[in-house]
Parts: structure tokens; sequence; C-alpha cells
């Protein structure tokens, strides 16, 4: 090859410039808050958006993150309890759902998503009211 790398440590770099050069331009993050519930779909990996119920918030509120210390990087990424969908930046907002699991999803206007989520929810008063205390005693844990 004439490199002087290992054939994986090349073949890792290549993968990796494949993945700057030909997919950043095209990857989208795309987010709608509608009034049954948050749909999210990042494209080209998702081809139809994913649905999370409005019913399944427990908690939500806009937060600053470090994608490469808090979840390794961009994209859509696991850990423990917790996904990020995010395609750039270090805006978001985190949701916690009822079965424990948090969704952080990245957004360029993460105030303007709150209000979307909190006008969405106003036909389930009941519902708002507990997801707002309980964001109020955890917006200062994020």
């Amino acid at each position: 090859m004439g490199t002087g790398m290992p054939k994986t440590e090349y073949a890792n770099l290549l993968y990796r410039e494949f993945q700057r050069v030909l997919l950043l331009p095209i990857v989208s993050l795309r987010t709608e808050v509608r009034t049954d519930g948050i749909y999210i779909r990042f494209f080209p990996l998702h081809l139809s958006f994913h649905k999370i119920p409005l019913e399944d918030l427990t908690a939500y509120g806009a937060r600053t993150y470090s994608p490469i210390r808090e979840y390794g990087g961009w994209g859509i990424r696991y850990r423990r309890r917790s996904k990020a969908y995010n395609a750039r930046g270090n805006r978001g907002v985190q949701l916690h759902l009822r079965n424990g699991e948090q969704i952080l999803i990245g957004s360029q206007k993460p105030e303007e998503f709150v209000k979307a989520i909190d006008i969405a929810l106003a036909p389930h008063a009941s519902l708002r009211y507990s997801t707002r205390m309980r964001l109020v005693s955890q917006r200062f844990l994020m």
C-alpha cells in the first residue's frame, strides 16, 4: 500500500472519509411536533417518521450538551437507557419518557421546540401539569 499504516487502520480511515464526504451533506434531522406526538426522521437512515406519543412524556426541556463527550459524536447514538438524534450543533431538547428512557433530539432552535411541545400538550391539561412540574425539578439536573 505504501502508506505505512496497518490495513485495518487504513480501512477505518477510508470509511471515515467516505462518511464525511458522501454522507454528511445528505444527512438531515427532521422533527415535527403534532397534537398526538413528536415525530423524528433522521434521513437517510429513517425513511419514515418515528413517533414518540405525548402521553409517554414525563419531562422535557431545552439544554446544551457535548455531542462527543456525552454521546461519542453525531448521528443516532445509544447509551444505557438513553438515545440521541443529533445532526449538528450542541443544543437540543431532552425528553424523559414514562418507561425511564431519555431521548435527546438535537435542534438549532430548542426553545421553539419546547414551546411547540407546550402547545401540543395544551389539550392534555392534566398531563401538561404533571409534565411541567417534573420539568422544573429536573431542569437543573441537565
